[in-house]
This record gives C-alpha cells, sequence and structure tokens, in this order.
C-alpha cells in the first residue's frame, strides 16, 4: 500500500484542504473542499489522481465553497455528517456576512457519515470521529496506520 497526502491552504480565510491518495490506483479522497476548485482540481490533476471521494469535516463556508463544483466536474460523492448537512443550505447567504456577496452553494451530501465509521477508497482507510464542540457534526478522520 502506497499513499501520498498532500496539503493545500487556500481561501479567503486560508483553509487547510487535504488530497489522499492511492498511489497504485491514482485515486483520491479530497477532505474538505475550500474555495478555488480549479486549483484543487489541478493539484489533483497535476499529481496523476482522480478526485473519487468528497468529504468535509463540518459545514463552516470555509471548509465546503469548492465541494459543488468539484462534485460537478469529478462525478465523486459528497458526504458530511447529518448533523452538519442542514448548515449547507445556507452558504449563500452566508457569504452576505463574510464578503459581502453570496457565496456558491455547497453539494448535496450522496450521503451522511456515522461517529466511528470507516470510510475506505482502494487502500485509503479513514475512521471518522465525531468531535462536535467547533460545528454541528463536526468529525476528524483518522488514519489508523499512519497513526
Amino acid at each position: 500500500m502506497s499513499l501520498q497526502i498532500i496539503s493545500t491552504t487556500l481561501g479567503i480565510v486560508a483553509t487547510n484542504s487535504y488530497l489522499i491518495a492511492d498511489t497504485t490506483t491514482q485515486r483520491a479522497v479530497l477532505i474538505d473542499p475550500v474555495d478555488e476548485p480549479e486549483t484543487l482540481l489541478k493539484l489533483a490533476t497535476d499529481n496523476g489522481y482522480t478526485i473519487a471521494l468528497v468529504l468535509a469535516t463540518h459545514a463552516h463556508f470555509d471548509h465546503v465553497l469548492a465541494s459543488k463544483a468539484v462534485v460537478e466536474v469529478t462525478g465523486a460523492p459528497f458526504r458530511i455528517h447529518a448533523e452538519a448537512a442542514p448548515y449547507l443550505t445556507n452558504l449563500p447567504e452566508t457569504g452576505l456576512r463574510f464578503v459581502g456577496e453570496r457565496f456558491p452553494e455547497a453539494a448535496t451530501p450522496a450521503s451522511h457519515i456515522a461517529d466511528n465509521e470507516v470510510i475506505e477508497l482502494d487502500s485509503i482507510k479513514l475512521q471518522a470521529l465525531y468531535t462536535p464542540g467547533h460545528a454541528p457534526g463536526h468529525l476528524r478522520f483518522y488514519m489508523q496506520d499512519r497513526n
């Protein structure tokens, strides 16, 4: 098993986004699709990867702004915790408060992520850990084989 983890900081509030790729299958998980979808898509393609799954740790705007654009281009399913999902519908109006213009819509979740669920994509295994406090339905993703 060979994985590559690429972290990038983007956006209006400098938020981290993570691309975790199986270097054998060339398929990747994108965690927290911050804004700048073109940059995130280019990061994947420049490294030879196809985004096959999009996850969000929570629904704050700086973690989901590119979700819909990335999902539309890749066809990858978007997943988030059920408690966070209702907050996605307010994303366009949130932009009015923060930057004075509407943000793009968020992707519609294909399904919800449960606490302790192990999300697998090829050799990538991420355990979802429910950690509310920062935001409703907040999750962390733990890779046991990488500690």
